[in-house]
């Protein structure tokens, strides 16, 4: 067994060290389970997750060097950080402002669809899927608006 230390800056961006002992071939699932105790509390806000949904983490192996401790590099990696779930009022008010870009005739057609094909993935999926069919029919619908007026 060696011992190892993981250098990572928390979610308030400050320095934190977390050390750990594992097998002299160091993998990535040793470090999984003390690290993701610590960072079950690094929740992101979903309008942040693009900012600060990863966090870069190197890993050093503690070894003695002429009688004082010293840090060998092991390698680096990302974490992929939790993001907040949103609650039911949240998403209620971004699937509104996403269906605002449609006339009030296909806003339930709309919400239905993302619905059906995203709840079982959460509100952030359904919101994603809402917000690709109404870039896809948005264009349309501007288009059929057009040719209705030309014709009459």
């Amino acid at each position: 067994m060696a011992t190892f230390v993981a250098i990572f800056k928390d979610n308030k961006n400050k320095d934190q060290e977390l050390q750990f002992e594992a097998a002299d071939s160091y993998t990535f699932s040793d470090f999984c389970m003390p690290f993701n105790k610590i960072v079950k509390n690094f929740v992101v806000e979903p309008e942040e997750a693009s900012e600060r949904a990863a966090i870069k983490i190197q890993v050093y192996k503690l070894v003695v060097e002429n009688g004082a401790i010293a840090k060998k590099y092991v390698g680096k990696f990302r974490h992929q950080l939790p993001i907040r779930r949103l609650e039911s009022h949240e998403y209620e008010a971004k699937l509104q402002s996403i269906l605002s870009e449609l006339p009030q005739s296909f806003r339930a057609f709309v919400s239905n669809q993302s619905w059906d094909r995203g709840h079982s993935s959460g509100y952030e999926e359904v919101l994603n899927i809402a917000q690709e069919i109404v870039s896809e029919l948005a264009p349309a619908v501007k288009e059929y608006r057009q040719f209705l007026l030309s014709v009459e």
